[in-house]
């Protein structure tokens, strides 16, 4: 990330920029000229705008996509026969609503529905999920959509009920 930097912003003369780094910054994130009007409403970007900046995922070797791959088939496979929806488990863990938990209490949960995961099997999968920078917090909304296919199913039949106007009058 500095070497991309240090080529964008440096001159021709090999000196590295600030000026040109700085105006990148108010460019991006702010109006330029700001503290020269000061009253003026500056519109902040959204969640989604910044969701990207906020997660940091590992790079995955292929062998281990394949691996995560064949563990998320064989626990879709579980979760679809044993018909148990899996994030109210995680939900249970999550006192911040944040949708994210350790990766120790994913272990838990993950037992608690009746998976017996080994330590190299919760780490393998924490490769993919675990995407704040810390890499131990657990993003376990993103898990349970992809391996929970009720997890959606659920979503839609609640909305189905609430938009229902059969039997009003």
């Amino acid at each position: 990330d500095w070497e991309m930097l240090v080529d964008k912003y440096s001159r021709d003369d090999g000196m590295f920029c600030w000026v040109a780094l700085c105006e990148g910054v108010d460019e991006a994130f702010t109006v330029k000229y700001l503290e020269k009007d000061p009253m003026r409403k500056v519109n902040l970007p959204d969640g989604k705008t910044t969701e990207p900046a906020r997660r940091n995922r590992l790079s995955i070797s292929p062998a281990e996509q394949e691996l995560i791959d064949s563990l998320e088939t064989d626990i879709r496979r579980k979760i679809s026969q044993m018909r148990k929806a899996m994030k109210p488990v995680f939900q249970d863990f999550d006192r911040t609503k944040r949708g994210h938990v350790t990766k120790t209490q994913f272990a838990r949960a993950m037992s608690m529905c009746g998976f017996q995961l080994n330590d190299d099997q919760t780490d393998l999968i924490a490769l993919k999920y675990c995407n704040l920078g810390n890499h131990n917090e657990f993003d376990y909304r993103e898990f349970v959509a992809c391996v929970d296919p009720t997890e959606g199913f659920e979503e839609q039949r609640v909305k189905m009920s609430d938009e229902s106007t059969y039997f009003d009058k």
